[in-house]
C-alpha cells in the first residue's frame, strides 16, 4: 500500500523544477547549531508524546518526561534565537498579527481535518464492521474530490478574495462534522460516502486559499521561514488533531459503556428475555445448552460495546464541529496582504 504514492512522488520530483516558476533566492538564514538542535528535541519529543500518549496513557511517566523534555528545549530554543545574531528561525515573524492569526486558523482547521481522517476510518471499521477493502471504496471518492476542488479554489484565489473559498470550506466541514456526529447504525453507505465527500472537499477550498494568506502576510525576504513555520504547525495540528480524537473517543466510550451497562443490568426482565430469545435461536442453530448460553452474553456484550463506541464517535465528531466553527474566526480576521504585514502585536 506504501508503494502506491511512489509513481505519484516520482512524477512531482521530475515536473517540479520544469513547472515552478524561478525566483531570485532570498537571503540564506545564519547556521545555527543551538537553535536547529533544541527545535529538533523539542518537537520531536512533542511529537511522540502526543502521538504515543493514548497508548502508554497520557499520566504514564514516559509521556510525562516526554512533555518535559519538550518543555525544556522549547524554552532553551527561544532564549537562544532571540539572544544570538544569526538566528535559524526568526522568532520575529509571530509579531506579525497577520500571520499568527492565519495561523491560527490553519492550525484549528488541520487538527479537526486530520482527526476526521482518522475517525472515519476506525468507525466504518468499528462500528460498521466493514473490511478494509469496503471501507477504501467508501473513502475513494473523497480523495477525488478534494483533489479537484484544490485545483479550482487555488485558481480562484488568486482572483476574488481567498476568504471566500475558506469560509465555504469551513461551512462545508461543520456540516459534514454535524452529521457525521448524528449518524446511525442504519445510515446507508451512499450517504456516509456523500459526508465523506463534503468534507474532503472542504480541504480543497481551505487549504490553498489559507496557505496563500499566511504567506502573502510576509514581506518576499521571508518568504521561505514563513512557509517552513507554516509547515511546523500544519504538522503540530496533524498530531494534535489525532491525538485529540482518539483521547475523546477511548473517554466517551468508557463513559457510555457504564451509561449502558447501569441502564442494561443483566438481572433486569427486558435483558432476560432479550438473551433468552437470542439463545433460543442459538439453540435452534445447533448450539447446545451452555455454549449457546456464553455466545448469548458474548451478542450482548458486543451490541452494548457496539452502541457506545457509536455514541462516542458522534460525541468526538461534534467536537469536531465546534473546533471548526471556532476557526471561523481568524479565518475571517486573517488578509492576504503584504502591504499591511508591518501590522505588529504590541
Amino acid at each position: 500500500m506504501f508503494y502506491l504514492s511512489l509513481p505519484t512522488a516520482v512524477i512531482s520530483f521530475i515536473m517540479a523544477p520544469i513547472i515552478l516558476p524561478k525566483t531570485a533566492r532570498p537571503p540564506r538564514p545564519g547556521f545555527d547549531p543551538f537553535g536547529l538542535l533544541t527545535m529538533a528535541i523539542w518537537i520531536v519529543a512533542l511529537l511522540l508524546a502526543m502521538t504515543q500518549g493514548q497508548r502508554r496513557g497520557w499520566d504514564s511517566t514516559y509521556i510525562c518526561i516526554l512533555f518535559a523534555i519538550a518543555d525544556v528545549f522549547f524554552v532553551a530554543f527561544i532564549v537562544f534565537e532571540l539572544t544570538v545574531k544569526r538566528p535559524f528561525v526568526d522568532v520575529s515573524l509571530y509579531r506579525n498579527a497577520r500571520f499568527v492569526i492565519a495561523s491560527i486558523a490553519a492550525f484549528l482547521y488541520e487538527s479537526a481535518f486530520n482527526s476526521a481522517n482518522f475517525l472515519t476510518a476506525l468507525i466504518l471499521q468499528q462500528v460498521f464492521l466493514f473490511t478494509p477493502f469496503h471501507a477504501g471504496i467508501i473513502l475513494a471518492p473523497g480523495a477525488v474530490a478534494m483533489g479537484l476542488a484544490g485545483v479550482g479554489a487555488g485558481r480562484l484565489a488568486d482572483v476574488i478574495d481567498p476568504r471566500g473559498p475558506i469560509f465555504l470550506g469551513l461551512w462545508l466541514h461543520a456540516v459534514a462534522m454535524y452529521y457525521f456526529g448524528m449518524t446511525s447504525l442504519e445510515v446507508s453507505a451512499l450517504w456516509f460516502t456523500f459526508l465523506v465527500v463534503l468534507y474532503r472537499l472542504s480541504f480543497g477550498c481551505v487549504h490553498t486559499p489559507l496557505t496563500s494568506i499566511v504567506l502573502k502576510t510576509l514581506p518576499h525576504d521571508r518568504l521561505s521561514m514563513g512557509s517552513g513555520l507554516d509547515g511546523v504547525h500544519r504538522g503540530l495540528a496533524s498530531a494534535f488533531g489525532i491525538a485529540l480524537g482518539s483521547t475523546i473517543l477511548e473517554y466517551r466510550t468508557v463513559v457510555h459503556l457504564i451509561g449502558l451497562g447501569e441502564g442494561h443490568e443483566v438481572s433486569t426482565l427486558s435483558v432476560q428475555e432479550t438473551a433468552a430469545d437470542v439463545a433460543q435461536l442459538l439453540m435452534h442453530a445447533g448450539e447446545l445448552g451452555e455454549v449457546a448460553g456464553g455466545k448469548t452474553l458474548a451478542i450482548l456484550r458486543d451490541h452494548l460495546l457496539q452502541r457506545a463506541q457509536l455514541a462516542a464517535y458522534q460525541d468526538t465528531f461534534l467536537l469536531l464541529c465546534a473546533v471548526t466553527l471556532l476557526a471561523l474566526l481568524p479565518a475571517l480576521l486573517s488578509h492576504a496582504s503584504r502591504k499591511s504585514s508591518t501590522m505588529q502585536i504590541k
